[in-house]
């Protein structure tokens, strides 16, 4: 939960907005998801993908959410 937290920190640092979503996996325990945006289109969501893993050095996918 201390790294999702960081890392939101660190998003919110470069003006991006996220959450955190706790999730309980059998066998694995409680993960914590970090999502970012709500993206018009896939398209939108790519070029933010992009430019969040330029400017963060980190890797990401692109999930949609209802």
């Amino acid at each position: 939960e201390k790294a999702a937290k960081n890392f939101v920190s660190k998003l919110a640092s470069h003006g991006y907005k996220a959450e955190i979503q706790s999730v309980d996996l059998p066998k694995l325990g409680t993960r914590y998801r970090v999502y970012t945006g709500d993206y018009a289109d896939r398209d939108v969501a790519k070029e933010a993908l992009k430019k969040v893993k330029e400017d963060l050095k980190v890797t990401g996918f692109i999930v949609r959410r209802d």
